[in-house]
């Protein structure tokens, strides 16, 4: 869910909260899907929505959490030190 507040956002966030909710086991080996929108925003804080399915689309995890983006200075830190190249913000 951080990468989606990152891509959107065009800066790194951390995580106020994260809220997880377990619905369904992971098999060891199934194949499974991990995705995460951003699905609003309060004041400064980006909602991110998230979710684990399966290969038949069950649900196996859902999460929701509140994340805020990094300051400009130490953005620009993290950028740096991981050795980001222009691609990664640009949405596919």
């Amino acid at each position: 869910m951080t990468w989606a507040a990152t891509v959107i956002h065009k800066k790194f966030c951390f995580a106020g909260e994260i809220k997880v909710r377990y619905c369904a086991p992971v098999i060891e080996g199934e194949e499974i899907l991990i995705s995460a929108k951003v699905t609003g925003k309060l004041k400064k804080w980006l909602i991110v929505e998230g979710k684990v399915t399966d290969k038949n689309h069950k649900i196996l995890a859902k999460s929701e959490g509140k994340y805020i983006p990094l300051d400009e200075e130490f953005d620009l830190k993290v950028k740096k030190n991981m050795n980001l190249s222009e691609n990664c913000f640009k949405l596919l």
